[in-house]
């Protein structure tokens, strides 16, 4: 269950899902990781992980969590705060 916690970004539910995360995680990871270099950004990853699936099994026990879209999220969110867009 703990190791679950960090693991589940790497599960996806379809080739759809993994592709539309994986094409969102190529634009706009470059872009984050110039930004905040790669070891925050890995420090920024876990986090996100270990949260988004913290919040699952508070609050959505019966529903298995699969992908990397809360990271996706993140990466999107901290893209829009940097000035150096594509």
């Amino acid at each position: 269950m703990y190791l679950r916690m960090f693991t589940h970004v790497i599960a996806h539910q379809d080739l759809a899902h993994f592709t539309g995360n994986f094409l969102l995680i190529l634009a706009v990871g470059p872009i984050i990781e110039e930004k905040y270099g790669s070891k925050t950004l890995l420090t920024m990853i876990c986090i996100t992980a270990v949260i988004t699936g913290l919040v699952n099994v508070i609050f959505f026990r019966n529903i298995m969590l699969t992908g990397v879209s809360g990271l996706v999220f993140m990466l999107i969110l901290l893209a829009s705060f940097t000035k150096n867009y594509i």
